[in-house]
């Protein structure tokens, strides 16, 4: 592994700032071209890191029978259960198994871990309520229907509020807590929220509009199918970063990465640079539209690199993670760049059909449906 940080550095400014060709700088440092490219992918060394689990070669052929062993075990008591090293006697008479048992303990191990219950203790303080807002079938004078219902309980001394509404929407699930507060005659300290992409996603969004993100270095990726509304949240963020004396700028992928190949070629990709490592919070709108070459993600993958808790990045992207290759080409770029992207991070998720597609289908007099999580533009 080549380790010298200084070399490291002077390399990847070498190449993706001055755009000196890799084939001199391998030439130049005697090093292997996929030496190379591990350096253009990484800000500093990654160190070691294993592609997959080492194989258990003389276990592997037994490992049904020892889990078959261990499940037939959840039917006996306790203390008939096989030990690690009964189950290591049986497969070397019973089996002609030859490994040690030091690897049979740690696949025992690993399975009791894989498949150990989990319970989580439930406690309910005076003044937290818990918030249920979805969809149920009632009959109403005769006649089967949709509503959207809202509850509101208090676990601690069982009280609940209940009502529904003709849709589920914002609107309703907001005058659902109007009327549960004015039933119950206060404020809850705390409320829990069950089922509801309209309660999770609206705190989360108005947590961001305090920029808190921004003073904590932290990044905002919107995902989600296009026309759902991911522009205009990171624009709505930007903007309030803004009134908030941050400085910001709002860029679409294709054209910073467009910006910064022709500064590359001038010369001037140093400057640029530095005026992005000046910013509080970057916008990269429209990441995976259409894909990059393999300069263009290098470059693209450098910003983001060098913005890596230094300065908060804000990306939408109608891609999941496990697609952006198709849009950075490299399955090494994807993942260093999404490691990045997502050490600190809040993800929203943006779902639904596109406002663009429901606006048309009111022009031609179509219903249509309103949707719990669909964002409105």
């Amino acid at each position: 592994m080549y380790t010298d940080m200084e070399q490291w550095n002077e390399i990847r400014h070498r190449v993706l700032v001055e755009g000196q060709s890799k084939r001199s700088i391998c030439k130049e440092f005697s090093l292997h071209w996929e030496t190379l490219q591990k350096i253009l992918e990484h800000a500093e060394p990654p160190g070691y890191r294993m592609q997959e689990p080492r194989k258990k070669r003389k276990l592997e052929p037994f490992l049904p029978i020892l889990e078959q062993m261990l499940t037939a075990d959840r039917a006996v008591h306790r203390k008939q259960r096989h030990t690690a090293q009964r189950i290591f006697d049986r497969l070397r008479t019973e089996h002609s198994y030859q490994g040690g048992i030091t690897i049979v303990r740690n696949a025992v191990r690993a399975w009791h871990l894989r498949t150990a219950e989990v319970f989580v203790p439930l406690s309910h303080p005076p003044g937290e309520a818990q918030v249920d807002f979805g969809e149920a079938r009632i009959i109403l004078k005769g006649q089967e229907r949709v509503v959207a219902y809202f509850v509101m309980s208090l676990p601690y001394s069982d009280a609940f509020f209940c009502c529904v509404f003709p849709r589920e929407c914002t609107e309703a699930f907001l005058e659902g807590h109007r009327r549960a507060i004015a039933f119950i005659g206060g404020v809850p300290r705390r409320i829990s929220y069950d089922n509801s992409r309209i309660a999770v996603n609206r705190p989360l969004v108005t947590e961001l509009m305090r920029c808190a993100y921004i003073d904590g270095r932290e990044n905002i990726l919107l995902v989600g199918n296009p026309g759902t509304g991911k522009t205009h949240l990171a624009t709505a963020l930007a903007m309030e970063a803004c009134g908030r004396g941050k400085k910001v700028r709002f860029w679409r992928v294709t054209e910073l990465i467009t910006q910064l190949m022709e500064a590359r070629e001038e010369r001037l990709l140093s400057r640029m640079k530095l005026q992005l490592s000046r910013l509080d919070l970057l916008v990269l709108d429209e990441l995976g539209y259409v894909p990059a070459s393999k300069l263009g993600a290098e470059l693209l993958f450098d910003v983001i690199s060098t913005a890596y808790e230094r300065t908060s990045l804000i990306i939408t992207t109608n891609l999941p993670f496990e697609r952006w290759v198709e849009v950075l080409g490299s399955e090494r770029l994807t993942g260093a760049t999404l490691d990045r992207l997502t050490h600190r991070c809040h993800i929203i998720e943006s779902n639904g059909e596109s406002y663009r597609l429901k606006d048309a289908r009111r022009r031609r007099g179509e219903k249509v449906p309103g949707k719990a999580g669909e964002s409105k533009e």
